[in-house]
């Protein structure tokens, strides 16, 4: 029992010293696409689809080991004509859900395909995609 004791707190002291480092690099987990956001920004739920008379679409994820002031990207696509409809950047500080959030324009939302990609800094691929329909 001891032992096994030692060996858990010599992985959580090298744990915390890799993260002290620098050595743990950011990462965006848990990403979800959601109706709605509670006060933590963590998503009341998941969907795969919205209907065509949504009041908004919600992507979220959650931000971890971030040290420093780190750009996060959202970029909004429709995957049935290729095109990128809204981008928008946040700034996160410390580990924390983030979301971004599309409001339909005057014509409402078009029927199709869908995804958000989600970036970290200025990766080049996205750390994250999340698809779904409007329907």
């Amino acid at each position: 029992m001891n032992r096994r004791v030692c060996w858990i707190l010599t992985l959580a002291f090298l744990m915390a010293a890799l993260a002290g480092c620098g050595l743990v690099k950011p990462k965006l987990v848990n990403g979800a696409m959601t109706t709605g956001i509670d006060s933590t920004g963590k998503p009341q739920d998941s969907v795969e689809s919205y209907a065509l008379d949504a009041p908004a679409l919600v992507a979220t994820c959650e931000a971890t080991h971030i040290k420093d002031a780190t750009e996060v990207r959202f970029e909004w696509v429709f995957v049935d004509q290729n095109e990128t409809i809204d981008t928008a950047k946040v700034e996160v500080k410390e580990d924390s859900y983030l979301n971004s959030q599309l409001k339909p324009d005057v014509n409402g939302w078009t029927a199709g395909s869908y995804e958000v990609r989600i970036y970290l800094a200025s990766e080049a691929d996205p750390v994250l995609r999340l698809p779904f329909t409007i329907q």
